[in-house]
């Protein structure tokens, strides 16, 4: 039969049918051209529904008896349970009403508890105004998991905030960073989120994250938060909402709130800051928009991480130039260095933390010396020359001074963008195989490496090591020479 068959002969309204349809109650044949075909026994079924919904019986129950999860009977006992209940309600409020009409009370002198009191006295406490009372509130947003996303982007952002003054201003190596140092930073992108969210609140009513996805903090007026009740607000978020990111603790308060939050009730920041969250709607464009926006985020920290590891000097520098950049960068990657280069491109010994300064003796190879060319005052090329004869110290990589040169000189050319392909491969040609010969021109330097060796052998120990009774030959050679220029 069709649809409108089962309309008439059920007495239930198409929206029903196609309810229980969307629920798994039903689930009629289809024909070849897509039409519903209802059986007689998808009839007895609707009917059986009808029954049982009529009877006050529970939609979840109603699912349970048709999947065979519960009996019947069972059911009915719980239901009468609930209409006994229901009706010792209906009577006492009877019961209250004709008192009060006897009495010819009026509202201006009505004793109220002394009738609130009647329906708590005797043997059975009845309070038939309980279900009228929960009606009787705002309409609660619940959502759990669009409020923890709204959330959730509101730290990341603060996080990509705080990383960009870690990397940019400080000149901190944000994705090399101890296990000590992460816990910081966690502690900091919580305080700015306890100072810029209650700022958002208190000027827009609503976080980046809460407006994406169609959030709204009010008061009770429907009106924007003070800045007092909106760091209220924040202060209790963060304790009793994230558990101030606490492990262990912030999973148990986060389930607890996404309990609380599913059973509609009042949470303690909005109780305690007497605000309102309120949801504009639930298109589907907004939660695209939020994966979207952590893409866009995300991407942002990659690119503000890759900037701050670029040289701050660019186009056509000098060696000046050239060596603020090697000496930023050595600081950025946390090359262990005992020297650092002057203005003119020598070597300064660096005081080491405990006040000395390391001098190299007899036996240790100094840094190598670093050559300039120049030319009208801009920077065209480096070089340094290590020879080693019959000498019994290992013979080292120099990758680290190749990879910061590169760095500083490559990385400088207008060009070069922080995610450039072309140099990232470079320098990891150069950190996986340091003892190889390399010849690369990329943005118009063409860096240069040859090393010859003999009487050495490599043991993966970023360094050559002398054969024993060998006779030893090392010559390491590297250059970057600007080609562009004529």
């Amino acid at each position: 039969m069709t649809i409108k068959e089962a309309e008439e002969r059920s007495g239930m309204a198409r929206a029903n049918i196609r309810f229980y349809e969307t629920e798994g109650l039903l689930s009629p044949l289809r024909e070849a051209n897509g039409y519903r075909n209802y059986t007689e026994a998808d009839l007895e079924l609707l009917l059986r529904i009808k029954l049982l919904r009529t009877l006050g019986i529970s939609l979840e129950e109603t699912k349970s008896l048709s999947q065979g999860e519960e009996e019947l009977a069972d059911a009915l006992d719980k239901r009468l349970v609930q209409l006994s209940r229901e009706q010792a309600e209906r009577v006492r409020a009877e019961a209250v009403c004709r008192s009060m009409r006897e009495a010819n009370v009026r509202f201006e002198t009505l004793d109220a508890q002394r009738y609130l009191d009647a329906f708590t006295s005797g043997p059975e406490q009845v309070r038939p105004a309980a279900d009228a009372l929960a009606a009787d509130q705002l309409p609660k947003v619940r959502s759990p998991w669009r409020r923890y996303f709204a959330r959730s982007f509101d730290l990341l952002l603060c996080g990509a905030l705080w990383n960009a003054v870690l990397g940019l201003g400080m000149n901190i190596n944000v994705l090399n960073r101890a296990a000590g140092w992460q816990i910081v930073d966690g502690v900091v992108e919580l305080v700015l989120l306890l100072l810029l969210e209650p700022l958002f609140l208190t000027l827009l009513g609503a976080t980046p994250g809460k407006w994406l996805l169609g959030l709204r903090i009010t008061d009770q007026n429907d009106q924007r938060l003070s800045y007092q009740a909106a760091f209220t607000r924040t202060c209790w978020v963060l304790w009793r909402g994230l558990g101030f990111q606490i492990v262990i603790y912030d999973l148990v308060r986060l389930w607890k709130s996404y309990k609380a939050c599913q059973a509609g009730e009042t949470l303690e920041w909005e109780y305690e800051s007497d605000s309102v969250l309120t949801l504009r709607d639930e298109r589907p464009w907004r939660n695209i928009a939020m994966g979207a926006a952590f893409v866009l985020v995300i991407g942002v920290q990659v690119l503000t991480a890759r900037m701050a590891g670029m040289p701050r000097n660019r186009g056509e520098i000098t060696v000046a130039e050239f060596c603020e950049n090697y000496n930023r960068l050595a600081a950025y990657y946390e090359v262990e260095t005992d020297s650092s280069l002057d203005s003119q491109g020598s070597w300064l010994a660096v005081e080491q933390e405990s006040g000395a300064f390391v001098i190299h003796l007899g036996g240790e190879l100094a840094p190598p010396e670093y050559r300039f060319t120049e030319e009208d005052g801009a920077m065209t090329g480096m070089a340094f020359t290590v020879t080693l004869e019959n000498s019994d110290v290992w013979a080292p990589s120099y990758q680290d001074e190749m990879t910061l040169s590169a760095l500083s000189f490559v990385g400088a050319q207008a060009d070069c963008l922080p995610l450039d392909g072309e140099l990232a491969a470079l320098i990891r040609q150069i950190s996986e195989h340091p003892f190889e010969d390399v010849q690369e021109t990329l943005h118009g330097v063409t860096v240069t490496c040859e090393v010859d060796y003999s009487g050495y052998f490599d043991a993966g120990m970023g360094a050559l090591i002398p054969e024993e009774d060998a006779e030893t030959a090392y010559r390491f050679h590297f250059s970057m020479e600007r080609t562009d220029r004529t």
